[in-house]
């Protein structure tokens, strides 16, 4: 988390707390960006409750976690790590259906029905 989502503001380094007080300065009090603080909100929704509520359906923390972690590493990897197929996902990902209000329309995922004949 980069800041505190009850209160807005970004969560500061420890070095910079030390580096106000040795120049006798008052101590970095920083309003967080938005965006940060909606993933904040959420992320923080999730560790004290064990739920994270999507627009499109609730889901486990352990989920919400599992996702936060897979943007970071597709975010991080450079193009030259990726084959082309994947490196074209990356740079313009198929955004599903609109709604209305502008969000992105959620798909439900079901698993494939396995046939009572084939097991």
């Amino acid at each position: 988390m980069l800041s505190c989502p009850t209160h807005g503001r970004r969560l500061e380094t420890e070095q910079a707390f030390w580096r106000a007080e040795a120049l006798r300065q008052p101590a970095p009090d920083r309003a967080a960006p938005e965006h940060i603080l909606v993933m904040d909100r959420l992320t923080f929704q999730g560790l004290t409750s064990g739920t994270v509520s999507l627009p499109c359906r609730p889901v486990h923390v352990g989920v919400w976690l599992r996702l936060l972690r897979t943007l970071l590493d597709e975010a991080s990897l450079s193009t030259s790590q990726v084959r082309r197929h994947s490196a074209a996902a990356l740079v313009a990902p198929k955004s599903g259906p609109i709604l209305p209000e502008g969000r992105l329309a959620c798909p439900i995922v079901r698993p494939p029905q396995v046939d009572a004949q084939e097991g």
